[in-house]
């Protein structure tokens, strides 16, 4: 019987580039890292020559540090060519938090998925609002009492506190598009998990994929349950989604959203989704017995909480939860007081 061996990961543009420094890839495309204030502590951007200007995908947070990095390097190598397109491949702070300041800078057009810009805004919106009742409402139900609600809404100010105003108007991408930029055309692919809409780009001729958050290197994007969507099954999503991108040639060069450039693209997508059913694995063994969800990320991510990722680690685990119910694996009840417990079948 033949054997289909995947490609192990490579990493051909390593070391990374320093703060502010540009690094071409491919013709016309370049990689900039643009450092960020938490735990993970960069994110790439891509910066594309688009003819009469610049187009750039992706873009960092919205504070001090970010903009005088931006604006060095739009006074440096990128000087002399407008900003004409910025382009995200979805809606989450440390992509879009400083892109109205560049969209702004030429009028540019700002790209992406209809609902990643609408829950950029949104988030925008409610952190002006300081509207948290959603949270509080998510949090009792899944067994979170008054010190996790400060200390979830600690950390999401401190979050969304990095999060720019949002470009008013957006050009829509679509799955299936073909995206045309910097003298190639890429194909448009949008997925959940991670975010309910995300945009990677294919760009067939050359073995190229921005694949945003969808595929990392190192670690696993973040799959969670968020206030706004409590009954949500985003690991199902993300796992419909690797599907998909693993039907892509095993030759192309990975552009990920944080983590270096790589090839070995189908090797990360099987490692990823052993990942997970390996954390499935785990949540069926701690539910033994009926917990809520605050119990069980106690025992899934036994030092999230210490280290500062108690609120994407407690979102986490409800997102495994909900993929052990939605496999039968798990059932989920709820008491006269609106807790729910979560207990393997079998």
């Amino acid at each position: 019987m033949h054997t289909v061996t995947e490609r192990p990961l490579e990493f051909p543009h390593s070391p990374y580039p320093a703060p502010g420094e540009l690094r071409e890839l491919a013709d016309g495309l370049f990689w900039a890292r643009v450092p960020l204030p938490f735990q993970l502590n960069h994110v790439n951007v891509w910066i594309i020559d688009d003819g009469d200007g610049w187009a750039i995908v992706d873009s960092g947070v919205n504070d001090p540090p970010t903009l005088e990095l931006w604006t060095a390097m739009l006074s440096g190598f990128l000087a002399g060519r407008p900003i004409r397109r910025v382009i995200a491949t979805h809606g989450h702070t440390d992509h879009v938090g400083i892109a109205e300041f560049l969209r702004s800078r030429n009028d540019a057009q700002f790209e992406a998925t209809a609902i990643e810009w609408m829950s950029a805004r949104m988030r925008y919106t409610d952190h002006q609002a300081n509207d948290i009742s959603a949270l509080k409402g998510y949090l009792r139900r899944h067994g979170g009492g008054s010190v996790a609600e400060d200390a979830f809404e600690q950390e999401r100010k401190r979050v969304q506190r990095y999060l720019g105003p949002q470009p008013a108007n957006v050009l829509r991408l679509a799955a299936g598009q073909e995206l045309k930029l910097g003298g190639r055309s890429w194909r448009v692919i949008t997925g959940g998990g991670h975010a309910d809409e995300h945009a990677s780009f294919y760009c067939k001729t050359d073995r190229l994929l921005i694949a945003g958050d969808q595929i990392l290197p190192r670690i696993s994007p973040s799959i969670t349950v968020a206030p706004g969507m409590p009954e949500a099954d985003p690991l199902l999503d993300y796992f419909v989604s690797l599907a998909e991108l693993r039907r892509l040639p095993d030759d192309v060069l990975v552009l990920p959203g944080h983590g270096d450039p790589f090839y070995g693209l189908r090797s990360r997508i099987m490692q990823l989704v052993a990942h997970h059913h390996s954390r499935l694995d785990d949540l069926a063994g701690f539910i033994r017995e009926p917990l809520n969800s605050f119990s069980a990320t106690e025992l899934l991510f036994p030092k999230a909480f210490t280290s500062g990722q108690g609120r994407l680690a407690f979102g986490e685990t409800i997102a495994h939860l909900h993929r052990l119910v939605g496999l039968e694996r798990a059932e989920a009840s709820t008491d006269d007081k609106g807790e729910v417990t979560f207990v393997a079948r079998g």
